[in-house]
């Protein structure tokens, strides 16, 4: 650079990047599937048969989501197949 001449911010400093997290957002697909379970396990059963497509991403949250849920998880184990 020529003297005298100030580089552009963006050269000059890193850019803002947010802190890095621990979790990721949960699937709004295993948000629904674990919303369904709890419904379920209360009663409130909107239909014998309902399909999810998940991809594996998904299906991982869903496990953690569970994990998380003690008492769900083991209805789910027990009764939901």
């Amino acid at each position: 650079m020529a003297a005298g001449i100030t580089p552009p911010r963006s050269v000059s400093e890193p850019p803002l990047t947010p802190p890095p997290t621990e979790e990721k957002p949960s699937s709004t697909r295993a948000q629904i599937v674990v919303d369904s379970f709890r419904h379920h396990q209360t009663g409130q059963r909107s239909s014998p048969w309902t399909d999810y497509q998940f991809d594996p991403s998904d299906y991982a949250g869903l496990l953690h989501m569970l994990n998380a849920a003690e008492s769900l998880q083991g209805y789910v184990e027990d009764k939901v197949r």
